[in-house]
């Protein structure tokens, strides 16, 4: 996309915008007239159908170069994250893999981050984008890849003094990795993945601020993760069952079996699209070709 001048024999010309014009906020020629609207914090301002918005986001994260300086380098985390949202939402293979590609190509460049909890908080965010952008792409060993980083990276987070405000993501990927790991039958990786749960919503309760978008965030993690108990119980009686034997276990409490509890608690509600039962048929798909 370029950048389109008008002039006349007067000179440079204006072009007014009618109301809810959405062509001028496809892309911006730099960093600073992106900065100025504003559209990477405020979702509001941005394109309002998903076919639009992705197509804007895409452009603007492939656009913006690593490493030039902190602002650049956020911008484009902002936007490479909402390109992976729109295209898990639409289903978008294409466009879901080549955001699963920025991500990786942002995370093998140098950045100019200088502070340890910028950096563990553009981390958790990429791969939780990355994991989402992955089931729409079909790319089950992204979709692992992303998981197992956000296990490697939970104590790292659970110690950040923003542990409360960064948490979120973390606790949403520990959730899917425990629910996909149950469905594969690997009940270790599962046991870890809880394990890591726990450490970040104590971390994080430690941590509790009192401002009122941050503690109902927190409190739908707590809401989240109300079952783990439910399953780890599960796993420690249950550790020599076979896997299809374990899927179809009831679970009275949780009101179905296993595999239905999983999906239903665990899996679904760390999914931030509105194109859930998609992602849940990839995941299911990933399991089956495992």
């Amino acid at each position: 996309m370029r950048e389109v001048t008008l002039t006349s024999t007067q000179g440079r010309v204006e072009p007014e915008y009618q109301s809810g014009f959405q062509l001028r906020n496809l892309f911006y020629p730099d960093r600073s007239s992106f900065a100025r609207a504003d559209i990477g914090r405020k979702r509001h301002l941005r394109p309002s159908d998903k076919e639009t918005s992705m197509f804007m986001s895409g452009q603007m994260a492939a656009m913006f170069p690593v490493g030039v300086n902190e602002k650049s380098d956020e911008a484009r985390v902002l936007m490479v994250c909402a390109y992976a949202y729109r295209a898990t939402e639409l289903m978008a293979r294409e466009d879901a893999d080549r955001a699963v590609k920025l991500i990786d190509a942002f995370d093998s460049q140098p950045h100019t981050f200088t502070r340890d909890d910028v950096i563990e908080r553009y981390n958790v965010s990429l791969l939780m984008a990355q994991w989402h952008a992955a089931t729409a792409a079909g790319d089950r060993m992204a979709f692992e890849r992303a998981l197992l980083r956000a296990l490697a990276e939970a104590n790292q987070v659970a110690g950040s003094r923003h542990v409360f405000v960064f948490s979120y993501n973390p606790i949403r990927s520990m959730c899917a990795l425990a629910g996909y790991s149950i469905l594969r039958g690997e009940l270790k990786r599962a046991e870890e993945a809880f394990r890591a749960l726990r450490v970040l919503l104590l971390s994080a309760g430690r941590a509790m601020e009192t401002r009122p978008s941050h503690l109902q965030e927190f409190s739908r993690s707590c809401f989240l993760a109300s079952n783990m108990e439910h399953f780890e119980a599960l796993l420690k009686h249950h550790e020599q069952t076979p896997r299809d034997a374990l899927l179809s276990t009831p679970m009275p409490l949780l009101k179905g079996n296993v595999e239905q509890a999983v999906i239903r608690t665990l899996i679904q509600p760390s999914i931030r699209s509105d194109n859930a039962p998609a992602v849940i048929t990839a995941i299911q798909r990933f399991v089956a070709e495992a």
